[in-house]
């Protein structure tokens, strides 16, 4: 197995926190007056709210517990607001 140079294992690190956040993605959206938690990557519903507040705050643990993205969206479905946690430490 070659060994790799330390940019080639930077930019495979890069990669690596890239894919994990693309799969641990989170959106905060509207429907129906109400607020949705979803996951990105399975559009799975993980959690309908009656306020935005409680639904950011879901969305952002679920984002900081595993590393990914928090994506709030505004009622019209634009984006409002992105935060990263790709960085954060795991506790």
């Amino acid at each position: 197995m070659p060994v790799m140079t330390e940019s080639q294992r930077a930019r495979f690190h890069d990669v690596l926190l890239e894919v994990m956040a693309d799969r641990n993605r989170f959106h905060v959206i509207s429907s129906k007056k109400r607020w949705i938690v979803l996951r990105a990557d399975t559009e799975r519903r993980t959690g309908t709210f009656d306020s935005r507040a409680e639904a950011i705050e879901r969305a952002r643990a679920l984002a900081m517990q595993s590393r990914g993205e928090l994506v709030i969206h505004e009622p019209d479905g634009s984006v409002a607001r992105r935060e990263s946690f790709r960085s954060a430490q795991a506790d």
